[in-house]
């Protein structure tokens, strides 16, 4: 007969143990080490949620925590600095977290218009540019029946995962009519404090209103994580900008 190797049933196996043999037992090693990792990408991917709803409250999009934790999993299996079961988010790629993102029922890529985002990054600011790729196309945006206006929010921000700390900064595109934002050439700039560590997480949001601003419909994702790395390839001269398609 098969044996059966789903998550399931190798979790029944472990209840059939104490917790005293679990916790002590060297036959268990690896699945404490696993579990350590669990419970580091699962606390790392709620700081992650926590910094997002920040920027774009209230997008209190609880489904999105298995995917931010399984994100965060990816993160800390590619730490080659450490070994298994002290795998730690800054030695991992976090790179691997770009484009992760919450809504509050409609996609980033849905109700943000296909743009083309160049950004530069210095240590004193982040500036972006966002200019829209025009398609024609029949298809009406999802919200054209009830949105009025929108606004549009970039945000930095400074994560320490170890210590569970953070520090946003954030500008805003302020109130824009929704049949006529005007995103063409739009700029938006962050200031940073002298305080600021890489890596920084720079997130892209968007928020709808409909009439009298009763209701918000809103996303937010992760554009870009700019590490050590990138500093360096920005200090040759004549660098370009970096470029993003959404």
């Amino acid at each position: 007969m098969k044996k059966n190797n789903t998550s399931r049933h190798k979790l029944k196996r472990l209840r059939g143990h104490s917790a005293e043999r679990l916790h002590n037992d060297p036959a268990f090693e690896n699945v404490r080490k696993n579990w350590q990792d669990f419970t580091t990408a699962a606390r790392s991917a709620k700081l992650l949620r926590t910094v997002m709803e920040n920027i774009m409250e209230p997008v209190h999009d609880r489904s999105r925590q298995w995917r931010l934790t399984k994100a965060m999993s990816q993160v800390l299996r590619s730490d080659k600095s450490n070994p298994r079961g002290e795998y730690k988010p800054a030695d991992g790629d976090l790179k691997l977290l770009i484009n992760v993102e919450l809504n509050t029922g409609f996609p980033f890529c849905e109700v943000f218009p296909e743009s083309l985002l160049n950004f530069r990054i210095d240590k004193k600011k982040v500036r972006l540019n966002i200019w829209p790729i025009i398609h024609d196309s029949p298809q009406q945006h999802p919200l054209a029946a009830t949105a009025t206006d929108l606004e549009i929010r970039l945000a930095v921000a400074d994560i320490n995962f170890s210590q569970q700390s953070f520090n946003i900064k954030w500008a805003s595109s302020g109130m824009l009519p929704f049949s006529d934002p005007g995103l063409e050439h739009k700029q938006l700039t962050v200031k940073l404090d002298k305080s600021s560590r890489l890596p920084l997480f720079l997130f892209l949001a968007i928020n709808f209103y409909n009439e009298g601003f009763k209701e918000r419909i809103n996303a937010i994702k992760l554009v870009h994580v700019y590490t050590a790395e990138d500093e360096c390839e920005d200090s040759a001269p004549d660098t370009d900008l970096k470029n993003l398609n959404f």
